[in-house]
């Protein structure tokens, strides 16, 4: 589901929850299994490091070492024994039982590391998976300043001549993801920028930031980088955007059944709606081509259908 089935608990929560940085729904004394982000976590384990709210913890994606994980990671090595001496005292609490779950992950990192698990190395359970052939290209040249000029001539590149399948682009941040949405609208598109749904009706693709509200505690959330870009940028004012000199249109050179007309571009970041974000899930029409332009938010969180191409551009906002 797409998370509008939790949002009315009725005050007492539901079975299945969610918290993230900008909204939270169906949290409640009911609640047995809350999802959320490694930020959310963080903070709750700050206030009680044996987190005596849950059972179980499970971290998804450990391989990616981002500050947080790495973190979280050696809070919750402490706070095992911890949570497991105070279990032995005290029958109310129950151990913490530990999950690490990655598809790429390296074990011996974990297994074989003293400092983070002293004691007995964790049990390791393998699921076989399937692979699927990827071919990797690279730039002749690594362009160091104007990367976005480089990634808009690989996208028009990619859409003029390979096979159906959608194009997923990586940028930093929302300003980049405004340039290049625009830049790829006025070369790609001849509907003035708007994206056929699937009765063939028109509407805008880029949707409104999502309200920040307060957390699950009611604590107001200090703003991300994110959130800081959006206060210089705003979404609706796209004459405030820099969007280059590329006004030659770059509709697909050979007609051809395998290669789609149109183009269907959507931006996807964090400060989007629920409901804006949701779009890029929707079926494309016949002819079109998906892009989506968005930030590492696609890269390991959500799985867009469809996606064929990926164009990333190499960078990532520190």
């Amino acid at each position: 589901g797409n998370g509008q089935s939790i949002k009315s608990s009725g005050g007492k929560g539901n079975l299945v929850a969610y918290t993230t940085r900008y909204e939270s729904a169906g949290v409640g004394e009911k609640t047995r299994i809350q999802f959320m982000t490694d930020g959310i976590l963080l903070s709750e384990i700050q206030s009680d490091l044996l987190l005596r709210r849950y059972s179980v913890i499970v971290l998804d994606e450990s391989h990616e070492r981002n500050l947080n994980t790495d973190v979280l990671i050696g809070l919750l090595s402490v706070a095992l024994p911890l949570r497991k001496k105070a279990a032995e005292e005290d029958p109310n609490i129950v151990p913490l039982k530990l999950i690490l779950m990655s598809a790429t992950l390296r074990v011996e990192d974990f297994t074989e590391n003293k400092k983070l698990f002293p004691f007995d190395p964790p049990a390791v359970v393998k699921v076989p998976g399937r692979t699927f052939p990827v071919t990797i290209h690279h730039s002749k040249v690594t362009e160091l300043d104007d990367y976005e000029t480089i990634a808009f001539r690989k996208i028009c590149k990619i859409h003029r001549k390979l096979p159906h399948g959608g194009i997923l682009v990586f940028l930093t941040g929302k300003a980049e993801i405004i340039r290049m949405v625009r830049r790829l609208r006025n070369a790609l598109c001849r509907t003035g920028g708007k994206r056929p749904n699937a009765r063939g009706e028109f509407f805008e693709d880029v949707g409104k930031p999502a309200s920040l509200g307060p957390d699950a505690t009611g604590i107001p959330r200090e703003m991300d980088d994110e959130e800081l870009d959006a206060e210089d940028v705003n979404v609706d004012d796209y004459d405030g955007v820099d969007d280059g000199s590329d006004n030659e249109p770059m509709v697909p050179e050979v007609q051809s059944e395998s290669i789609p007309s149109q183009a269907c571009i959507l931006p996807l970041y964090s400060l989007l709606s629920a409901d804006e974000q949701a779009k890029v899930f929707a079926p494309v029409p016949d002819g079109h081509r998906l892009i989506v332009i968005a930030t590492n938010v696609a890269e390991t969180s959500i799985t867009i259908p469809g996606i064929s191409y990926v164009v990333d551009t190499g960078r990532h906002k520190c």
